[in-house]
């Protein structure tokens, strides 16, 4: 048997004598460095065969992919796709032998190589500092858990795609967060990508800066509106059809209620490849009329066989969606929404100087809420249980990050209970300040009564607070119940307000829920996770 790296180093040549673009080799001793330049692989997640080939010294590269489709093996281990697009990036493997004659594989370098676990399709960390071993020259993937490895230094680069998504206005709000990143994220993996919205009417503040900022194509359909209004809606379709045959994508990813159903179907018209749609959440749950969300139950089901996959931010989405008979369940998988996590961990104004400017003591209990002052948000809820709470503990404060509709009907009854100096309403902020305001919390608390799985909820854990909802939508995803903050059942105020009590009552289980808080909230909802499961979900269309 030649040494692994003479056996890698023949895949190498071999590679070279079938692929001629832009392959260099260098190999020196142990160490092996491998640069494949803009060699494009259609790559689809399925479950790979069940071994390794045995590699002769003059197989190559291209023989691999032709048995592989989802993957190249190379040097006896599998490499996974890691960058999409032109853009090239150079990973060094040291090959290692032990005692068992395994051969260890350590990926150095900067290259987001992320293992993706087949069994239930979700993405793992990055592999960067991972040790792999594959005994002698076959391995069973098996024996690896089906784990699809990203080592050895091997640089596939996938065909860019056509993007386009649509969304219905760039509000500040979790959902127009999430398409966002999702749409920076694919930019920066090298996909041509087209963010079609209507304008962002509304007091929550306007997130179109951000959007026209990043460097991928946004345009604005002045028609498109939030309510149902027909002769908006028909200008709105026509517009969207015509967009869409002239952007010609490979994949067409609607977003909210209205773009849902009006960017589907005009995607549909103009014969879009694949459709994509994001619930974030239920439309046909979405109103107080019923008559509304009956309207939107049927065009839901009439929209859904337009629909070739059906991405939800939590598995609650997609049970309540199946029992509505909408819909299949293959058509269903769950990407969680991602965030920036960064500047929640370090947030650009540090949590003692974000509280004195606020007017906070160190003895002050602070409960925050981050919504919208708006209907179904739950604010009532905490201002009923206010009085009570405040005469029992003196140093609880209130925080409400947010603007809306009802602001000044909430800031009316506050004053009439007499509580002004309990409460600090933010009002509307940049999304940039989030994370400092949320630093200032000890206890984040989101009573709304409709979701599809809540960011602020997210966003208090990652800030190291424990975080309190109610059990409605998706938010029993979002948290761990009694180890990183409380899930209540629907509307017991009594009980939201025993949990409350108790947290402003003990610091050191706030302490120990805020870090594992902080702790579950990295491993799902960091938005790198979310991008690349969004890749896994496009790659299988």
């Amino acid at each position: 048997m030649h040494d692994l790296p003479d056996v890698i180093a023949a895949v190498g040549q071999g590679a070279v004598q079938r692929i001629d673009d832009d392959v260099r080799l260098a190999a020196d001793g142990d160490r092996l460095r491998q640069v494949v330049g803009r060699e494009r692989c259609e790559c689809v997640e399925e479950n790979l065969p069940g071994a390794f080939p045995v590699l002769e010294d003059r197989i190559s590269v291209r023989e691999v992919i032709d048995k592989f489709p989802v993957a190249v093996a190379v040097g006896l281990v599998t490499v996974r796709r890691e960058q999409v697009g032109e853009a090239r990036a150079e990973v060094a493997a040291d090959v290692l032998h032990d005692d068992r004659n395994a051969v260890g594989v350590f990926v150095q370098g900067n290259a987001e190589l992320v293992i993706g676990e087949l069994n239930d399709g979700r993405v793992g960390e990055p592999l960067l500092g991972t040790e792999v071993f594959c005994n002698g020259v076959q391995k069973q993937l098996s024996d690896h858990g089906h784990f699809l490895f990203a080592v050895c230094g091997f640089t596939l680069n996938v065909r860019a795609m056509r993007i386009v998504h649509v969304i219905t206005r760039l509000i500040i709000g979790g959902a127009q967060e999430n398409t966002l990143l999702s749409c920076e994220g694919q930019h920066q993996r090298g996909h041509d990508v087209t963010l079609i919205t209507g304008p962002p009417i509304g007091p929550e503040g306007s997130l179109m800066e951000r959007a026209t900022s990043f460097g991928y194509r946004v345009i604005v359909v002045d028609e498109m509106r939030r309510s149902i209004l027909p002769g908006k809606d028909f200008l709105t379709y026509h517009r969207l059809t015509k967009l869409t045959e002239d952007l010609k994508p490979d994949i067409v990813h609607t977003h909210s209620s209205k773009a849902g159903i009006l960017g589907r179907w005009a995607a549909h018209r103009a014969r879009a490849p694949r459709i994509i749609h994001t619930i974030h959440g239920l439309a046909f749950t979405a109103s107080t009329s019923p008559a509304a969300n009956m309207v939107y139950r049927v065009l839901e089901r009439q929209t859904v066989p337009i629909t070739t996959k059906i991405v939800c931010v939590a598995d609650a989405m997609r049970d309540q969606s199946l029992a509505a008979k909408i819909g299949r369940a293959e058509q269903y998988v769950t990407v969680y929404s991602g965030m920036e996590t960064q500047p929640f961990l370090n947030p650009p104004v540090a949590r003692d100087e974000m509280r004195r400017q606020l007017g906070l003591s160190e003895e002050h209990v602070v409960v925050g809420t981050i919504a919208r002052l708006f209907h179904l948000k739950g604010h009532d809820d905490l201002l009923s249980l206010a009085p009570g709470l405040c005469r029992k503990h003196p140093n609880l404060r209130f925080l409400w990050v947010g603007d809306g509709l009802l602001r000044h009907q909430f800031e009316q009854r506050i004053d009439q209970m007499g509580l002004r100096d309990r409460f600090i309403l933010t009002g509307l902020v940049p999304p940039g300040r989030i994370p400092e305001l949320t630093g200032a919390m000890d206890i984040l608390v989101h009573p709304s009564r409709r979701e599809g799985l809540a960011r602020a909820i997210v966003q208090g854990q990652l800030a190291g607070a424990p975080a309190i909802a109610y059990d409605i939508d998706g938010n029993r995803e979002g948290l761990s119940d009694g180890k990183t903050g409380y899930i209540l059942p629907p509307f017991e105020c009594r009980m939201l307000a025993e949990k409350i009590s108790f947290l402003v009552e003990n610091a050191p289980q706030r302490r120990q829920m805020g870090l594992a808080g902080r702790e579950f909230a990295l491993g799902r909802f960091d938005a790198r996770v979310m991008v690349e499961a969004l890749e896994r979900v496009y790659a299988s269309v």
